[in-house]
């Protein structure tokens, strides 16, 4: 049984996500967030997720990670996705090891329903070489997204000047992105990249996608 699900950003872009789904009705319904600018529920009803899982979690519980930070003195609502990973790249040559967290969170501006998605990157790493200045972000097909800096953070230093440092980066998911998610169906890779010259590849499963939008879609006011 298969279910498909069409999302719609601020772009004029169909998203169908399709996920491998257990269900107690052999007909299941079409989710949708219509094209006039409100990223709106339509559908919704009970479905039993399969056991795929990203870092040991189901879609479902995905979905029911996905946090919401909003008040009244924000002009846009926040959809945070759990952590998909958390890995250490190891650079034998420079003996520096690098720490990466990512995981995916949107934006819906309040008064017009407007949704943008990002992928999030944490990077810390120690050493005396510097900042590395995380910039952009290539995704399959050498697509090449510019990465917005949300926070950089320096710490404590060693003789010798070696230091703890931290970047933190946004890259913006746009409709072209999703649209060829929606055809592989297979979720995505991004190259994280440097003016240093360092870069790193992040995964974001399929499985992961689709329990994130599921969250937000269940989570609206």
């Amino acid at each position: 049984m298969r279910l498909t699900r069409r999302l719609n950003f601020n772009e004029n872009f169909n998203f169908n996500l399709t996920s491998p789904l257990k269900s107690a009705k052999n007909n299941m319904p079409t989710f949708q967030a219509k094209h006039s600018l409100n990223f709106i529920l339509l559908i919704f009803c009970l479905l039993i997720f399969s056991a795929c899982s990203t870092a040991s979690k189901s879609s479902g519980q995905i979905s029911d990670d996905v946090q919401i930070k909003d008040s009244k003195f924000d002009t846009s609502r926040t959809y945070i996705g759990p952590v998909i990973d958390y890995k250490t790249e190891v650079h034998p040559t420079e003996k520096t090891t690098t720490a990466i967290t990512h995981k995916i969170f949107a934006t819906q501006n309040k008064k017009t329903g407007i949704v943008d998605a990002y992928l999030y990157v944490k990077l810390a790493w120690r050493d005396r070489y510097g900042w590395r200045h995380y910039n952009s972000a290539s995704f399959d097909g050498g697509k090449i997204v510019s990465a917005d800096p949300l926070s950089n953070k320096d710490g404590a230093c060693a003789p010798g000047r070696v230091c703890n440092y931290e970047e933190i980066i946004a890259v913006r998911l746009k409709p072209e992105i999703l649209q060829e998610v929606e055809k592989s169906k297979a979720g995505f890779s991004a190259r994280i990249n440097s003016q240093s010259g360092k870069s790193h590849v992040v995964d974001v499963p399929m499985n992961y996608i689709y329990g994130f939008f599921e969250g937000m879609s269940k989570k609206q006011p």
